[in-house]
C-alpha cells in the first residue's frame, strides 16, 4: 500500500499546491510514484477553488502544471495512518494535532520536517520508497522535543488563530501566507518551499 504526502495550508489555493507539484516532481524523478502519493489539501479549503494566479504561473515557469488543480478540505486524510501531513505553518499542524492527538506522530511542518532529516543518518534506510518514508518519518518524530502536543491554554488559541485565515500571529517555522499579497511575495514563498523540499527528498525519498 503507497504513502501519501498531503501538504496542508489554509484555503489550498496558494501555498500547497505548488508545493505539493514541487515534491510531487521529486517523487517522480526518484523512480517512487508507484509506492509514494502526493497530494494538498486546507484546513479551511473550499471544495473545487483553482490554485491562485501566481502560484499557477510560478509553477508554469518551473515546468509544473496547476491548470487542473481543484481546492478540498483535509478531513478526508486524517484516518489512514499511511498518509503523513505537511503543513505550511505551525498553527495548521497544531490545529490538526489538537483535533486529533492520534495524528501527532505523523503531522509535521515542511521546514520542521526538513530541519529534522538534517539529523537522519541515511545509511541503512530501507529501499522500498513507501518503507523509507514511513521510517524517516519516525525516525523525524522520535527526534522532536518537545512533540507538538500543546497545552490546553495554548490549544485554544492555536485553535482561534488557525480558524483566522488573516491572523498575524506566525511561528518560526511558518511558510508565509501570500495571498492577497504582490508576487514577489509568492517568489518569496516559491523560493522558500523549493529549498526545503531541496533538503528533504534526498533523505525521504532516496537519491534520484
Amino acid at each position: 500500500m503507497a504513502v501519501r504526502l498531503v501538504v496542508v495550508c489554509t484555503a489550498n489555493i496558494c501555498r500547497s499546491p505548488l508545493a505539493a507539484a514541487m515534491l510531487a516532481a521529486e517523487v517522480r524523478a526518484r523512480g517512487a510514484a508507484a509506492r509514494v502519493g502526493v497530494d494538498s489539501a486546507g484546513v479551511h479549503a473550499r471544495h473545487g477553488d483553482e490554485a491562485a494566479g501566481p502560484s499557477a504561473a510560478i509553477a508554469r515557469d518551473l515546468g509544473l502544471d496547476l491548470e487542473e488543480h481543484r481546492s478540498r478540505p483535509v478531513d478526508d486524510d486524517l484516518d489512514d495512518e499511511r498518509t503523513i501531513l505537511l503543513t505550511m505553518t505551525e498553527q495548521h499542524r497544531d490545529l490538526l494535532v489538537t483535533a486529533d492527538a492520534s495524528l501527532a506522530a505523523r503531522c509535521f511542518t515542511l521546514r520542521e520536517l526538513a530541519r529534522l532529516v538534517g539529523g537522519i543518518d541515511p545509511d541503512g534506510l530501507p529501499d522500498a520508497a513507501d518503507d523509507r518514508v514511513l521510517e524517516v518519518v519516525r525516525r523525524a518524530d522520535a527526534q522532536r522535543a518537545p512533540a507538538p502536543r500543546a497545552t490546553a491554554r495554548d490549544a485554544t488559541t492555536r485553535r482561534a488563530d488557525a480558524r483566522d485565515a488573516t491572523s498575524t500571529s506566525a511561528g518560526p517555522e511558518d511558510i508565509a501566507d501570500p495571498y492577497g499579497r504582490s508576487d514577489a511575495h509568492y517568489q518569496v514563498m516559491a523560493t522558500t518551499v523549493r529549498e526545503l523540499i531541496d533538503e528533504l527528498a534526498p533523505v525521504l525519498l532516496g537519491a534520484d
